[in-house]
Parts: structure tokens; sequence; C-alpha cells
């Protein structure tokens, strides 16, 4: 039997456990008191109480609670962690985001939004619309218009990982954890320009491995580390560090990607395919393709790699 929060609350010997099964509730407020002296039923006075982990156990209890309401459920507990946070300065705001990323570190999936509002989303939001694109760091946010110059944070956060950080493998077999382990190392110091066009050479990269993949294998697997070489390639065309990459010279660098994408695309070809045959020196043709997929997802190749580089 799967073990949910209604299907315990519903059976009478598994309520008492209510408690061990379920996370917990993690509630924030700007004050509260109670009196310490009392031996129990205490009484706690709360203000500007907000739930920022375990809104789905408050709502899922309520309701079955309401719906059965000849049920004794006076065996049931559920732990609840209260945090007095003032709301008066910048450091308390911070403050609150940070215990609501940490609370909500089982669910990756919701990490995304919570950082939705940190510092670095809304600078990226407003240095990406300067130089014509839309940034998403919420999804849904503040539009839903879709197109080639709309870009969402989590296609920013793997392409820069694959290419920028060069963390190909992580960021296409990972990504639960973009937004939580590898957060900083994404997007610390980035700007609009460099989020930009780690998009375009990830979102090229993989339309053109679906294209080839019948005449290159390892396409099939490759994009995130074929996206990678060609950032490294547009960089080196430019003569440029990442840290020089700007809006000062970002259209000039955008041109040159446009102009130059195929050929940074077949440099990058050949750049695996030497790569795979210092690894696999019989040839790749007759290789499992688990261990092809396996080589890639380990990112076996990154030392042979950055030899050439």
């Amino acid at each position: 039997m799967t073990i949910t929060i209604k299907t315990t609350l519903l059976n009478e010997a598994q309520r008492p456990n209510f408690y061990f099964y379920n996370n917990g509730i993690t509630v924030l407020c700007t004050r509260f008191n109670y009196n310490a002296l009392a031996e129990k039923d205490w009484q706690v006075q709360v203000e500007n109480l907000q739930i920022i982990n375990g809104g789905q156990t408050s709502k899922t209890i309520r309701e079955v609670v309401q719906a059965h309401p000849t049920t004794d459920f006076t065996q049931v507990y559920v732990l609840l962690r209260l945090y007095e946070v003032p709301n008066n300065s910048p450091e308390t705001a911070q403050l609150t985001t940070d215990i609501t990323v940490a609370t909500n570190s089982q669910t990756p999936v919701d990490l995304k939004d919570l950082k939705a509002n940190d510092q670095w989303q809304k600078q990226l939001t407003i240095l990406v619309e300067a130089l014509g694109y839309t940034y998403k760091p919420k999804k849904g946010g503040r539009t839903t218009a879709n197109g080639p110059k709309v870009i969402a944070s989590s296609m920013a956060a793997e392409a820069v990982l694959a290419t920028w950080r060069a963390y190909p493998h992580v960021a296409k077999y990972k990504k639960r954890e973009l937004f939580g382990a590898y957060y900083h190392r994404i997007f610390k110091g980035l700007n609009g320009a460099q989020l930009i066009l780690a998009v375009l050479v990830l979102r090229y990269a993989q339309r053109q491995s679906e294209n080839f993949s019948s005449l290159h294998r390892h396409l099939a697997y490759s994009s995130y580390f074929m996206a990678m070489l060609m950032a490294q390639g547009l960089l080196q065309a430019q003569s440029i560090q990442l840290v020089a990459l700007n809006h000062q010279n970002f259209n000039e660098v955008l041109t040159h990607w446009e102009q130059h994408k195929e050929t940074l695309f077949s440099t990058a070809v050949n750049q695996l395919n030497q790569a795979l045959k210092k690894l696999y020196p019989q040839g790749i043709d007759k290789l499992d393709p688990r261990t092809l997929a396996a080589t890639f997802r380990r990112g076996d190749l990154l030392p042979i790699l950055s030899e050439g580089s």
C-alpha cells in the first residue's frame, strides 16, 4: 500500500504513526510569543503567519478532517517548525528566501520558482530584456509569450552549465539539481549576453544533433557536449575570454555566431570524433549504445577534450 497523507489519516492502525511518516510543516512569522511557565497546552500568539513548506500537508489534513467529522484524530501529530523573521530589512528578507529554499530542497522541481525572486534572477531579467530578449525566471511569470527570443530559466541553466561552465553531462542528466546544488555555479557572475548566447548555442546543437544523428552515432547523446565545444570555439574566434563577453560586444559576437554556426558545429563534431577515437581505439561503430550513452552521462570525454583545448 502506498503511504500517503490521506491513507495514513484514515487508517486507524497507522494514524499514530503520522508524525513519523510526514516531513512536517515549516512556518514563518514576524513575531510570536507564549507563556513559557505553562506546563502544557501552550497558547502561542503569532503575527503574519506564512506556511513556506507543508502547504499540501495542511490542505490535505483540513480536507480529510472536514470530510470525516466523526473520526477520532486526537492521536495524529505533525511536526511544526516556527521561525520568527522580522520583515523590516533586506537581510531578513534574504533570510526568508534562504529558509524557504532550504526547507523545500526535497522537492527540486519547485526550486526554480523559489529562486525566481532572488537578486540574480531579477537582474538577469533586466539585462536580457535590454538585449531584446525575454527571460522567464518562473513558469508563466509576467508573460506567457513564446518564441525564439523567449528564454525560460530552466533552459538558461542547462545551457550555461553545459557551455560556459563546461559541465555538459550534469546539465543533461542532473536537471533536477540545477536550481539546487549547482545554482551558484551556474548563475554567479552571469550576465545577459552570456545567458542568451549559451541558450542559442545549445538550441542549435540540439536541432543539429537530431538532424545528423544518423551520420554520427554520438550525436544521439552528445548535444550538450557539442554546445560546450561550439561555445568555446565562438570565444576563440572572437579572441576573448568569457568575462569579456558582455552587452557591449553582444551584437558583434551574435553576428559571428549567426554567420559561422555551421562551421562551429562541424568543428565540434570533429573534436568529439577525435576524442572518441582516443577513448575507444577500436571505433564506436559496433559499440553498445548503452556504453556510448554512459560515456557522455559520466563525462568520460572531458579530460580528453580539455587536452585539446
